[in-house]
């Protein structure tokens, strides 16, 4: 069911790659050549198998899913992609309507376990009655209705008084739980990857963007992140912004040039600049970046 070519679950190659996380890797709005993942794999010449998931998918589903299924593949390395904006939030039960059926995290004396809020068959299916058919036919095509919905849902304070540059980076929204539950989903991650490389990257939104270009680029996240990786033989961390950074100065674009500009995830732009700092960071002392 992933958005990539099928693959084989043995594999003789002495280099092959399982590659985790939500939408922005699997390629949102982007064709399949313009992706990370395949301008990785026609640079390297490696496979780099594409499990990204769009929908709410956060890092404690990333951890399992790779449990319980791409670590069937033959693979010498894992890539996981954080995305602060949303990753915390998609760890949160309470962030979702309770007859969802989703995994998250929660605290059992000094350990934390898996639990689901509502029991599979009494999980909310996803069935629409008629009025919410009608419903998403107007807004699927009524540009009224979109922006009567977008004024009613957009913030009305935050957004008013603070520049991009002023507010909180997403990097940094986070409480001691949020750390936690992610902190653990990746050593999870890690101990299961074993003796193969995981890598770690962190991905940049606009907020972030603007955020470092005033403040630098040293978050508390990518603190907390280095260190995790600085403990375990067979991790290593990268965060993304100062690429980013370092190319918007150098060709004198703003983020939004990295992005679909009527959404926030990138265009084939974004995903170039992506794939080089990956590549660098993974592939950079022993291969050409001719065809990224």
């Amino acid at each position: 069911g992933a958005r990539d070519a099928e693959r084989a679950l043995s594999s003789l190659a002495e280099r092959r790659v399982v590659v985790l996380g939500d939408s922005f890797v699997e390629g949102w709005g982007v064709r399949d050549e313009d992706r990370l993942t395949n301008r990785l794999e026609t640079a390297t010449g490696i496979e780099h198998l594409n499990f990204g998931a769009s929908g709410d998918f956060g890092t404690v589903q990333e951890w399992l899913f790779y449990d319980a299924y791409a670590q069937e593949y033959d693979h010498s390395d894992v890539f996981l992609f954080v995305l602060p904006y949303n990753d915390y939030r998609d760890n949160r039960a309470d962030q979702f309507d309770p007859d969802v059926y989703r995994p998250f995290l929660r605290r059992t004396g000094s350990d934390l376990e898996v639990w689901y809020p509502v029991e599979f068959e009494d999980r909310n299916t996803g069935a629409r009655n008629t009025l919410d058919v009608v419903k998403n036919v107007i807004d699927n095509h009524v540009y009224v209705s979109n922006q009567l919905r977008q004024a009613y849902f957009a913030p009305s304070g935050l957004a008013e008084t603070l520049t991009a540059a002023e507010a909180p980076s997403y990097y940094d929204s986070f409480s001691e739980e949020d750390l936690q539950a992610l902190i653990y989903a990746l050593s999870r991650v890690s101990e299961i990857a074993g003796n193969r490389n995981f890598y770690i990257f962190t991905i940049p939104v606009a907020r972030d963007f603007d955020y470092a270009n005033q403040h630098g680029a040293d978050f508390a996240l990518t603190r907390a992140l280095r260190q995790f990786a600085d403990d375990r033989e067979n991790t290593r961390f990268l965060d993304m912004t100062p690429h980013f950074l370092e190319y918007a100065e150098e060709h004198d674009i703003d983020f939004e040039s990295f992005t679909l500009g009527c959404d926030m995830h990138w265009n084939a732009l974004g995903n170039e600049v992506a794939a080089r700092a990956v590549f660098e960071f993974v592939y950079g002392e022993e291969r050409a970046a001719d065809t990224l």
